[in-house]
């Protein structure tokens, strides 16, 4: 099984990239934002941490993702507190699901990280693929996102890597704004053939 990740900043049409490639034979695709959801949706063990360390993160016993969003990417220090106990949880998780894909003769999956780099999880990849387009682009997509302002988005793009750095780190580079159907199928024959 060839495993391809996916990264890409906020708002750069990594997500679309991915739902496209995926849907060729062949080919799955695994989103660590899901992932991360999921666990914040149903793991007592994530509750309890939000409940002791981030406790105005809670409404009725539930994580309210966007607050808790609010606080992280304000917050350098707890950011790190959350990664730090987040990150072995949903590494976990991936391997997992890479493991059963694995085991069913999957040809190719699509692992969407948006912090591939930055994390270092490259090695968890056979090829990485930077998802990008210019800023303007990029922005008015992270505006369309409910509740989300243009402070948040240059928050976010903040503790992100730079994206020419990504793409300079990456086997593959597919530019968003633009039609990306020939780049999607160039990239999903090159490794399918392997």
């Amino acid at each position: 099984m060839i495993v391809l990740g996916v990264t890409g900043s906020i708002g750069s049409g990594k997500s679309y990239f991915c739902k496209k490639f995926s849907a060729k034979k062949g080919v799955k695709f695994v989103s660590s934002d899901t992932m991360v959801h999921d666990l914040y949706a149903h793991n007592n063990q994530v509750l309890e941490f939000i409940k002791h360390n981030f406790t105005e993160a809670l409404i009725e016993n539930k994580i309210d993702r966007k607050m808790l969003g609010k606080i992280v990417f304000n917050d350098k220090k707890r950011r790190k507190i959350l990664e730090n106990f987040i990150y072995p949880l949903l590494k976990k998780k991936r391997k997992k699901q890479m493991d059963i894909y694995r085991r069913n003769g999957l040809k190719i999956l699509v692992l969407e990280i948006p912090l591939l780099f930055e994390n270092e999880l490259q090695e968890e990849c056979d090829y990485t693929l930077t998802v990008f387009c210019n800023k303007f682009i990029q922005e008015q997509r992270a505006l369309k996102r409910a509740g989300f302002t243009r402070e948040n988005f240059m928050r976010v793009l903040a503790t992100q890597m730079n994206v020419q750095k990504k793409i300079r780190l990456s086997d593959f580079s597919v530019n968003s704004g633009r039609n990306i159907s020939g780049r999607l199928n160039d990239i999903y024959f090159q490794l399918i053939s392997k």
